[in-house]
């Protein structure tokens, strides 16, 4: 009788993982790269589903922040690895109750646009074209470079008392994995 205590927990934890990964609701799907002249752009298909309680606050008047992170580090052999590049992509998604429609704001170029449903906002916050990351004379072409994304939700903008409980309910830690990838000179 003993001994199925700690089977039944070896299984708990065996499953929690599986847990934790069917419930990742933003995902980097693809990230494409190139130089165009000296500066790097990238090209990025993002997934983002907000979670139900994210939904309930936007639709109570609450904006939401998402936020793209893209950051460029040198690979170094015998030191840390140094970030030479690092560039946030902020969009603000608000739903207005009087005429049923979802905004969004870009916040770095000041761009806003107006949706009939969440999912067509979503969607275009999810494919990102031609976003300029990099300066050529910010590396050295002899170095090696990688360079990551991710996706998120922002806490930090949420509106103080809702920012408080958001830190400690799992259906606001809205946050992709890192996407990594070399590079190219």
């Amino acid at each position: 009788m003993n001994y199925r205590i700690p089977q039944y927990l070896f299984l708990i934890l065996l499953l929690l993982p599986l847990q934790s990964f069917a419930e990742q609701k933003f995902s980097v799907d693809d990230v494409a790269g190139a130089w165009r002249g000296e500066i790097y752009h990238v090209d990025v298909t993002l997934t983002s589903v907000l979670s139900d309680k994210a939904i309930e606050a936007l639709h109570k008047g609450v904006a939401l922040t998402l936020v793209l992170d893209v950051e460029v580090t040198r690979s170094r052999r015998y030191w840390p690895d140094k970030q030479v590049a690092s560039l946030a992509q902020r969009y603000v998604l608000r739903y207005h109750a009087l005429s049923d429609q979802y905004l969004i704001e870009n916040l770095n170029s000041g761009v806003k646009e107006s949706f009939s449903s969440l999912q067509v906002a979503l969607d275009l916050i999810g494919d990102i074209h031609d976003l300029p990351i990099l300066d050529r004379r910010s590396i050295q072409p002899t170095e090696r470079y990688y360079a990551r994304a991710r996706i998120r939700l922002d806490l930090d903008a949420l509106p103080v008392p809702l920012r408080m409980f958001a830190y400690f309910i799992s259906e606001w830690q809205l946050s992709s994995d890192w996407y990594i990838w070399t590079l190219r000179m």
